[in-house]
């Protein structure tokens, strides 16, 4: 198992106010799965936490070849929503399915291909979004 703890500012130019987060995070391989769950915590501006969970799977076909896998959902409590959904709840966040397929020409020298879509799965933060006129 592997435990990591720091902060995050983040800058949001022309997009919204900055502010800064401490997190935790845990990481596992289970299951043939690499799990990691995270806590972040908003130390700035909104007092409140965000939590997340992800799941990936790497695969190796031969020495230049690799892809992999994952999923991450999110869950913000209502501070949170009520800052950047502009609704006082909380719910399931983001929803984030990726995908990629890489190849290494070198041990320092690689191209790859990602994919990956991302949605908002509880219905009431995703209705606050539109509202909002947030794309």
């Amino acid at each position: 198992m592997q435990l990591s703890a720091g902060g995050i500012a983040y800058q949001f130019p022309e997009v919204g106010p900055s502010t800064k987060e401490a997190y935790l995070t845990g990481a596992i391989e289970a299951l043939g799965l690499a799990h990691t769950l995270s806590a972040y915590y908003d130390i700035d501006r909104i007092d409140d936490f965000y939590f997340s969970y992800q799941a990936s799977r790497g695969f190796e076909f031969d020495a230049q070849w690799h892809a992999a896998l994952g999923v991450l959902l999110g869950y913000m409590r209502d501070g949170q929503g009520q800052d950047y959904f502009g609704a006082k709840r909380g719910g399931f966040s983001d929803l984030l399915l990726t995908g990629s397929l890489s190849y290494n020409f070198d041990e320092n020298t690689s191209i790859f291909l990602r994919a990956a879509g991302v949605t908002v799965p509880d219905e009431q933060l995703s209705d606050a979004l539109d509202q909002g006129g947030y794309d």
